[in-house]
């Protein structure tokens, strides 16, 4: 049986979240479960593009509109999938007041990739670490 997690966390917990919107708050931060995983497609773009801007993106994903009504402006998105517990793509990538850290998207999927119109930044930054948001501390993901 396979899993499939996709997350936006954030340090900013004073968002105004419906109930409708899983989410929790642990360890002081707040944790919003996405319906779809957007992620690999977003990233995708952005690094064709090559564009840093959340707001050039808004009418394609869902998550950025989601983000932008909670005001929510830094936060890490997260996507982990595995299939019979073999993992397929592990996503990570820090926005911080929107805009998308191009050196911090990581990628189980990119690494393979060999699309010519992806560009790869050289340097690379941890985006858990540029943010100060450590997913081993979230008791569920551990």
């Amino acid at each position: 049986m396979g899993q499939n997690i996709s997350m936006i966390i954030t340090k900013e917990i004073d968002a105004k979240i419906s109930d409708k919107i899983p989410h929790i708050i642990e360890n002081d931060l707040l944790i919003i479960v996405l319906k779809n995983n957007e992620f690999a497609r977003f990233i995708k773009r952005v690094l064709r593009a090559y564009r840093t801007d959340l707001e050039y993106y808004i009418e394609d994903f869902e998550f950025i509109t989601l983000i932008k009504q909670l005001n929510i402006k830094t936060f890490l998105a997260y996507h982990e999938s595995d299939w019979g517990g073999i993992p397929v793509d592990s996503i990570r990538f820090a926005v911080v007041d929107h805009e998308i850290i191009i050196e911090s998207i990581e990628s189980d999927e990119l690494e393979d990739s060999e699309d010519p119109f992806l560009l790869l930044p050289t340097d690379k930054v941890n985006a858990e670490e540029l943010l100060g948001i450590h997913t081993n501390k979230i008791n569920y993901l551990s």
